[in-house]
């Protein structure tokens, strides 16, 4: 059983389905940020801070998160507790004992206090009074739990050497608190093979916080524009969707601010974009390819050097570079095949305005040249990887030969 993806955890907690427990790993941290902040809206008022709860997973072990997590709330019904940075659960590493906990750089050094506002000793007193009979009864159900989490943790027979950390999470898996939701954050991959994993998945608690790609990442990207009240043309999606790797919590920044800009207007276009600094490397490649096939050289070498005295990183320009070849080499593949752009826009599950573009550029050139074309922008990666050329110089040895080959000879550019 796999992990849920992240939008549909979201979408379950504002629906009012919360978990006892969530796992949130993976390397899109706008996912983690998301769902703490949708449980914490339907648990918590805004300005309730005694009952939330965040701990570092890099200096607080499980048995500390647990103890937070059965504490009872504070003149409340509930409690959130955030787990941050906890490697508890990712893969092992080699030779290390089979049920051994990954235990992060710092473990060991003193406790860091939780982030939660700090009782004053009068507000603590009051409380103890009117807890303490709860206090009694949640250490008593969790001491009776913890041999049955100590039992699945060892496979049931006592083998196998567990770590106590995991059985103590385990006990907790089994019966977690009534009043407290508890959320560990993995920045990584998690191991699958631990008996906490297998059993946070197969209750439905582990979420996966992965990146967006293609149709799933343009649906996201209208839906924040939406929440603006706002409207992105499809050249503008396609402008945000090629504008490097999907980093949602840089999308979501550049969406706010092109949002800003346009003011009460509804419909937000690329031009709009381009206004205000958002995804200017990606027009500025489309508009660079544009001036290569059609063999305007100067025109060419001059949006390349403007794009770099932007700061935009070489390496990152060269990446654009490469993925809009692939496209046209792909494109002109297919259109030798009798193929058309719907076929295109599948395979390769392209926006419909980059697809577009791609297949009107495929006519230009043949099959040939744009094999030659792509070869020589991966020739071009390995040299200035290993430094036969700094970056600037490589890539602009590359628009040179790439505009002056002509794209309406039909044939693959002389190797230099």
């Amino acid at each position: 059983m796999e992990s849920k993806p992240a939008a549909a955890a979201v979408e379950a907690i504002r629906r009012g389905s919360i978990e006892p427990v969530y796992l949130l790993h993976g390397g899109e941290t706008y996912w983690h940020d998301t769902i703490v902040k949708a449980v914490r809206d339907a648990l918590l008022p805004p300005d309730d801070l005694l009952n939330f709860v965040q701990v570092d997973g890099r200096t607080v072990g499980v048995e500390e998160a647990v103890e937070q997590a059965r504490t009872v709330p504070l003149l409340a019904e509930r409690r959130l507790v955030v787990v941050r940075d906890a490697a508890w659960l990712a893969p092992r590493a080699p030779g290390a004992e089979r049920g051994t906990f990954h235990r992060a750089e710092g473990r060991g050094a003193p406790r860091q206090p939780a982030t939660a506002d700090r009782r004053s000793p009068a507000s603590a007193a009051s409380a103890s009074g009117t807890a303490e009979g709860a206090d009694r009864s949640v250490t008593s159900t969790a001491s009776g739990t913890a041999d049955a989490g100590r039992r699945r943790a060892t496979g049931g027979d006592g083998r196998g050497a567990a770590d106590p950390e995991e059985a103590a999470l385990i006990a907790y898996l089994e019966d977690p608190a009534a009043t407290t939701v508890l959320v560990i954050c993995h920045p990584g991959d998690v191991d699958g093979r631990r008996a906490a994993v297998r059993l946070l998945r197969q209750r439905g608690w582990a979420v996966a916080c992965e990146p967006l790609r293609d149709e799933a990442l343009a649906s996201w990207l209208a839906e924040q524009a939406a929440a603006w009240g706002k409207e992105l043309e499809p050249e503008a999606v396609a402008w945000l969707l090629e504008s490097g790797e999907p980093d949602l919590q840089r999308l979501a920044r550049e969406i706010a601010k092109v949002a800003t800009y346009v003011g009460e207007r509804r419909r937000i276009t690329a031009a709009d974009l381009r206004a205000v600094g958002v995804a200017v490397a990606t027009a500025g490649v489309f508009e660079l390819i544009d001036a290569i096939l059609a063999g305007r050289r100067r025109q060419a070498m001059e949006l390349l050097g403007r794009l770099l005295d932007a700061d935009e990183p070489p390496l990152r320009l060269l990446g654009l570079i490469a993925r809009q070849y692939r496209i046209l080499a792909y494109a002109c593949g297919l259109r030798a095949e009798g193929g058309d752009v719907h076929r295109l826009q599948q395979a390769l599950r392209l926006h419909p305005f980059v697809a577009r573009k791609a297949w009107r550029q495929a006519q230009a050139v043949s099959p040939e040249w744009a094999l030659a074309a792509l070869e020589a922008v991966l020739e071009t990666d390995v040299g200035i990887k290993q430094g036969r050329w700094p970056a600037r110089i490589g890539l602009e040895r590359l628009v040179w030969r790439l505009s002056g080959a002509g794209s309406t000879h039909g044939v693959a550019m002389p190797r230099s």
